[in-house]
């Protein structure tokens, strides 16, 4: 008999939705150790005797509501993926629990993707994290933005006529905003039929009042870079993360590739690197060594991350995103960008796009490094690659002399 390998604990106060759950997920009995409990009190009181990897949680229960029992699962065990389950009626709770959360599900929800759901944030165990990174992954909630661009965003949203084109731009630029608002569009949450691939466009689902709260009454977008280690330029990891995402979607839409997929290249190339801004926030001191290393030595900077580390930044990041719920077009992309072969066969996709504008971008960086020429001629895009790197150079020169720094 199979010995399950995780822990899995669901919470809400209704006992038919318990019932009902234990009926869903009675096949996967010899995969995962599951419990049902009524309440916030016991989930926190069955947390204290053993460890749990995933939680489940309704938002609406009496005496200790969802978003109470998140935060102080987060506080307490921040190892643990916590993942709402609750109603479309429940979204004040949910946004002011953005904080505390991973993901989002509605109720009633289809047993598949409540098993998918749970099966991807379990993926975690799987990486070759240390405790203190994995641990540092899952406490994650918000990643820093830049300070001018929260003040200009926040002066936006105040103001009585700003459009949502105008605040689209502000998101646009951040990485860290980018992020967290796709995050939350592409929750089950919204019920939006497909995934949306651009903040801009998300911008424009989630409408005025959702941004609203989200800025003002929620701290999701208000973390700084002031722990960052100073040999980390922040200017210049957005502005490359900019381009990437600009020249990603732009050479995709010149092979004729559809706007589903020129929107993902936008957004994987935007989310590349979101590894290195975890790293620099997070693990500032070790990843200041990366960095130096990676200058003085002339060695590749994912290289130092695996001796210093143990984990590329690469890696590192495609694990947040997946905590965090985002598809495998995307974490794919982030998590092989460097190493291209490694994402299976090669064709058209996010990974491919990315992995060449980033490439080419990189040349004038502190870390350049060369497209992976034997998989571009696996894709039979070898002759392109010349006019790709005019393009690159063109877009480089429409930037400062000081641009993009940390390519």
């Amino acid at each position: 008999m199979t010995t399950p390998t995780a822990h899995v604990l669901f919470v809400d106060d209704d006992p038919n939705i318990l019932r009902g759950l234990r009926r869903m997920l009675r096949s996967m009995q010899s995969q995962w150790t599951m419990d049902f409990v009524p309440s916030g009190q016991e989930a926190l009181e069955l947390l204290a005797q053993r460890p749990v990897d995933v939680l489940l949680s309704d938002m609406r229960m009496p005496r200790m509501d969802g978003a109470t029992l998140l935060h102080e699962v987060r506080r307490r065990h921040p190892g643990v993926i916590r993942i709402i389950l609750s109603g479309h009626s429940d979204s004040n709770l949910i946004l002011h629990s953005l904080g505390a959360t991973h993901q989002f599900l509605v109720k009633p929800c289809d047993p598949d993707r409540l098993k998918v759901t749970i099966e991807r944030a379990l993926a975690l165990k799987r990486h070759a994290l240390s405790p203190a990174l994995r641990q540092t992954v899952t406490r994650l909630d918000t990643l820093p933005v830049t300070p001018a661009d929260h003040q200009e965003l926040v002066q936006a949203i105040i103001a009585p006529d700003v459009s949502l084109q105008r605040i689209a731009q502000i998101v646009s630029r951040e990485v860290g905003m980018t992020a967290k608002i796709m995050q939350l569009v592409n929750s089950s949450f919204f019920g939006i039929a497909h995934r949306v691939g651009t903040a801009a466009h998300a911008v424009a689902l989630l409408g005025h009042d959702v941004i609203r709260t989200l800025v003002l009454g929620t701290q999701v977008f208000s973390r700084d870079y002031l722990d960052a280690s100073p040999e980390f330029d922040a200017a210049g990891f957005r502005r490359h993360s900019q381009q990437v995402a600009a020249l990603a979607s732009r050479l995709a839409a010149q092979m004729g590739c559809d706007q589903h997929l020129i929107d993902l290249c936008y957004l994987s190339g935007m989310l590349h690197d979101v590894g290195r801004l975890l790293l620099a926030a997070e693990q500032a001191p070790l990843f200041a060594d990366c960095l130096r290393r990676a200058r003085t030595e002339h060695v590749a900077l994912d290289t130092v991350e695996q001796e210093i580390l143990g984990v590329s930044h690469a890696a590192l990041g495609a694990a947040l995103l997946r905590v965090w719920g985002f598809g495998d077009p995307v974490t794919e992309a982030v998590e092989h960008h460097h190493q291209p072969r490694r994402g299976g066969r090669a064709e058209a996709s996010p990974l491919a796009f990315m992995h060449v504008a980033d490439a080419l971008l990189s040349q004038t960086g502190r870390f350049p490094h060369a497209p992976d020429e034997p998989y571009l001629a696996e894709l039979g895009w070898t002759a392109l690659l010349p006019a790709w790197q005019t393009l690159a150079q063109e877009m480089r020169r429409r930037e400062p002399a000081r641009a993009a720094r940390v390519a």
